[in-house]
């Protein structure tokens, strides 16, 4: 499992759109392999008007994704980034 927090207006949070949805990223994503470190990300941020938003991504494909957890490739590889 791969996840993505991110803040978003409550006005344009369609949960019916999301839940349970497959959907198709365009462009590039960063995402991490660890949950707590995802939901650390927005902690930061308290704007009352937005709503936190946590992405669970299934991977099935082995090369749609490239992990960055290893000092080559990454300053922090301690985040466990996952580029999507």
């Amino acid at each position: 499992m791969i996840y993505r927090a991110i803040r978003k207006a409550k006005d344009e949070i369609n949960e019916e759109k999301l839940i349970g949805k497959v959907f198709e990223l365009r462009g590039f994503t960063s995402a991490t392999t660890k949950k707590d470190l995802a939901l650390d990300s927005i902690k930061q941020d308290d704007t009352p008007e937005l709503s936190n938003i946590l992405f669970e991504f299934i991977i099935e494909d082995s090369m749609s994704h490239f992990l960055l957890d290893d000092e080559k490739y990454s300053a922090y590889p301690c985040e466990k980034e996952v580029l999507l």
